[in-house]
């Protein structure tokens, strides 16, 4: 499952929740799914994002490519 979210106005409580419901589903699903994260580089997404899901083997939390770099990551993520 590919995941996007950095939207400024979720910050906070909404982003925390839906990192929360993003938990939910990887812990649910620990043996079915892969959830692939690109994760913004704004400290307020990858803090959370870190803290939330950081310890769980099938969240692939990636830092996300910059303009010019080459995206990869989600076939590498999803194999394993």
């Amino acid at each position: 499952m590919l995941v996007t979210a950095h939207r400024r106005e979720s910050f906070g409580d909404p982003f925390e929740s839906m990192c929360a419901g993003l938990r939910e589903l990887a812990c649910k699903y620990r043996d079915q799914a892969v959830l692939v994260y690109p994760v913004h580089r704004n400290p307020n997404v990858r803090g959370v994002v870190g803290q939330v899901l950081g310890d769980l083997p099938n969240v692939a939390a990636q830092r996300q490519a910059a303009a010019g770099e080459a995206g990869c990551g989600l076939s590498a993520a999803a194999a394993g």
